[in-house]
């Protein structure tokens, strides 16, 4: 079984090299762009991992990118340092250092599902809060943007575990999320690289789900769920 708890700690510069292979055709930074309104001031970011969503973020906007694992968050100044308008922190995403009201649009992306798995038991209350953190920070009429995955390595778009099928019902049936969904295919530069990368962070079941070709791809699909204050 993957240890994501030992890959983020210890294996960050790894997983950011997954990442980059990620959405190949560039339908997420699209759609993001879509999202944020272009007068946009200030954005939280919520368990930036190495700045993958960070890089698509408008670079007019100042920018908090918070993240639990300081491993992770090395890799993301290491990369996006030089950025004059991102700031960033380590904190846990359900005790965020931020005042009320701070934030035009917070965004989690691949962050609160992982509390199915290492808070089986209390995962409901773990997520609840930490939306409840997210919607916090907004200003009146504030965007909330999570993503989180909807398989990788299959045929087509589905919550991967019966946990996580209930934290995304409960995002839309009780917090009042939209959802829609994003193809975000890997393509990788060979082979071995794939089959390296993937087999590392997801495991040789889905690696084994790598297309053929001299740069490989892998499918998959990303939810995103947003919701707008307008109390």
């Amino acid at each position: 079984m993957v240890d994501y708890h030992q890959i983020y700690a210890e294996q960050a510069d790894a997983y950011d090299r997954l990442v980059r292979a990620e959405d190949w055709r560039g339908n997420l930074p699209r759609i993001i762009n879509e999202l944020i309104p272009p007068r946009c001031e200030r954005v939280l970011e919520v368990g930036a991992g190495t700045g993958r969503l960070t890089r698509m973020l408008p670079h007019s906007a100042r920018i908090v990118a918070t993240e639990g694992s300081e491993a992770m968050l090395r890799v993301a100044e290491n990369g996006l340092g030089a950025a004059r308008t991102i700031g960033f922190c380590t904190a846990d995403a359900r005790a965020l250092p931020m005042r009320d009201g701070w934030a035009d649009v917070a965004i989690a992306g691949w962050v609160f599902g992982h509390f199915c798995d290492w808070h089986e038991a209390s995962a409901e209350a773990e997520i609840d809060r930490a939306i409840g953190e997210m919607r916090r920070c907004l200003r009146p009429g504030g965007t909330a943007v999570i993503l989180e995955t909807l398989g990788t390595g299959t045929p087509s778009a589905g919550a991967p575990t019966p946990g996580l099928e209930r934290y995304y019902r409960r995002m839309e049936d009780v917090f009042g999320f939209t959802r829609s969904v994003v193809e975000t295919d890997y393509e990788f530069a060979d082979r071995r690289t794939a089959e390296e990368l993937v087999t590392f962070f997801f495991g040789e079941e889905t690696a084994r789900e790598i297309g053929p070709g001299e740069r490989p791809r892998l499918r998959e699909f990303t939810g995103l769920w947003t919701w707008t204050d307008v109390a």
